[in-house]
């Protein structure tokens, strides 16, 4: 980043349409959410060794694409899917779903709170972000857009 330089390039073996992704903290696995052909696709997170570039697992989640993001101790995964209404939890350890949140329609980008207490979904066809309590996995308020189509969300120190 220093040099502003692409320095590789790494291919992600048996996922079509790399979208989203996430880093763990010590740098060694690469969470990605992809960006299926078709709408109607399922769609799928895969976890990548960095260091091989192998892909260590992939599982299917929600239908079209969506963002991703992994909590700050480790523990979970969230993932959208914008072709849907919900979003998926995550397990990163045994890699599977552990719960899916009616969060509105079109939920696309997702965001952890720094301290993994609340996540942030925008939901594009209802113009407005659900906030989620992670600790019960309810959402516990819905915010109102000013603009049509909320896309992405950022949070300060979400790294």
């Amino acid at each position: 980043m220093v040099k502003l330089k692409k320095v590789k390039e790494i291919p992600v073996t048996g996922l079509k349409g790399p979208h989203n992704l996430d880093l763990s903290a010590d740098g060694r696995r690469l969470w990605i959410r992809n960006h299926p052909s078709k709408s109607t696709d399922t769609g799928h997170v895969v976890m990548m060794d960095i260091a091989t570039g192998q892909v260590l697992t992939s599982l299917a989640v929600g239908k079209s694409h969506g963002g991703i993001d992994l909590n700050s101790n480790q523990s979970n995964i969230i993932s959208t899917n914008i072709g849907g209404h919900t979003f998926d939890v995550i397990d990163p350890n045994g890699v599977t779903v552990i719960k899916k949140i009616e969060v509105g329609a079109g939920p696309h980008g997702i965001r952890y709170s720094a301290d993994g207490r609340w996540a942030y979904v925008a939901a594009t066809r209802d113009n407005e972000v659900a906030v989620i309590d992670m600790k019960t996995q309810e959402v516990v308020e819905t915010i109102k857009t000013k603009r049509k189509f909320p896309f992405w969300i950022t949070l300060q120190n979400n790294d």
